[in-house]
């Protein structure tokens, strides 16, 4: 039998382990961002003119500015062919798609303060369906980043 001194410390350690299971578990449940959803109406430009549609945006999560910085000395450092490389390696940040679509990725999302709110900056790993926007793309389906 453990004489009583032995059976306190035993007991001791045991309760402060279970306080710091405890405090961890409520730790990791701070750090884990809750997913973000935005709908939003988008209107048509080029053929779509006058056509409205929704969208759906779901945030996971944001890039770090240590990512934001890796994509531009990327981009400085191979152009575009190499940024559209280390995007489609990025681990996803969330969706968006035309409401009822199965949409993209997001590979980059972050957010920025803005006198009236905030904006919202994101990359998806496909082309985007509006045609036209960018003059030296002009089959958007070729486009391996919509930005």
């Amino acid at each position: 039998m453990y004489s009583s001194s032995t059976s306190k410390l035993v007991t001791s350690i045991a309760a402060i382990g279970g306080l710091l299971l405890i405090a961890s578990i409520a730790v990791l449940a701070q750090d884990k961002a809750k997913t973000e959803t935005i709908h939003a109406t988008a209107m048509g430009q080029m053929r779509a003119s006058g056509k409205t549609f929704s969208v759906t945006i779901n945030i996971a999560s944001y890039s770090t500015p240590a990512d934001q910085q890796a994509l531009i000395d990327t981009f400085n450092a191979g152009g575009h062919d190499a940024l559209a490389k280390i995007l489609s390696r990025m681990k996803s940040k969330g969706r968006v798609a035309i409401t009822g679509t199965l949409g993209y990725d997001i590979a980059y999302a972050r957010t920025f303060p803005t006198e009236n709110g905030r904006r919202i900056r994101l990359i998806t790993n496909r082309p985007h369906p509006i045609q036209g926007s960018l003059r030296e793309w002009p089959d958007d389906r070729l486009r391996p980043v919509s930005y």
